[in-house]
């Protein structure tokens, strides 16, 4: 009995099943207390190990995407804005508008975080302008050479921001949200990374630009504004290298 147990779970380790290797004994023992069928034992192994392979392919995921922070919906601060409708928020949090192709727009004031809604682009050529680029694998697109910091790579995936819809549906792209709103959604989200880093990042103002642009998706210039923004606002403090978060509890975001 013993071998045919160690055999057993050589072979589900040998298939990577670690889900059913390390329940499969315990499962068994409840369902003969509670008499399930054979099929009702195999789909709760099947069941535990799909959603631990899920739940690996997102924390993969996550770790690719190389994210400063991670920020889930059930941390969000719903006292500001004191205006927003938590109800509808969690609502559309839900996806559905995906399956029925729906557009969602956000309407509302600076710094209240629109500027953080990006979109995918897919570099596909160089042109006399910029770059031409697929827009979340249906639309087309631009960057134009003037808003780019340096040249990008053809096949490139990255993330960007809408400008302007022309008429005939082509988007002029950036890869930074644009002007005061973009600086202000920076300003917390440097706040943040410092939070989660214990008060402490190793990027200031002579970080290489594809270091900044690689953690936090924006130009040296923006992420240069940012931290201005932040030491007059006296939440920062450079520490050449780096920036430390400095106690200043009447700072809002954007303020």
């Amino acid at each position: 009995m013993y071998n045919e147990e160690l055999r057993l779970t050589d072979q589900l380790a040998h298939l990577h099943l670690s889900f059913i290797r390390e329940n499969h004994q315990t499962l068994a023992a409840q369902a003969a207390r509670e008499q399930w069928t054979h099929q009702q034992y195999l789909r709760r192994l099947i069941e535990g190990e799909s959603l631990r392979r899920q739940d690996r392919s997102i924390a993969r995921r996550i770790a690719a995407a190389r994210f400063p922070f991670i920020k889930t919906l059930d941390q969000f601060d719903w006292t500001w804005p004191k205006k927003i409708n938590r109800p509808q928020v969690q609502h559309l949090f839900g996806l559905g508008f995906l399956k029925e192709k729906a557009n969602i727009t956000f309407i509302g004031g600076v710094c209240f975080g629109k500027s953080h809604l990006s979109i995918a682009i897919l570099i596909t050529g160089k042109t006399p302008l910029g770059y031409d680029a697929i827009v979340e694998n249906a639309h087309r697109g631009l960057l134009y050479h003037n808003n780019l910091a340096a040249p990008l790579t053809v096949g490139a995936k990255l993330k960007g921001f809408v400008r302007t819809v022309r008429p005939g549906g082509k988007i002029d792209l950036s890869l930074d949200a644009s002007g005061y709103q973009r600086v202000a959604s920076l300003t917390e989200q440097i706040v943040e990374a410092l939070k989660t880093n214990g008060g402490r990042l190793d990027f200031d103002d002579d970080s290489s630009p594809e270091a900044i642009r690689q953690t936090f998706s924006v130009s040296k210039k923006a992420f240069k504004q940012a931290l201005g923004k932040l030491y007059k606002a006296r939440r920062i403090g450079f520490q050449k290298p780096g920036i430390q978060l400095l106690d200043n509890s009447s700072w809002l975001p954007g303020a």
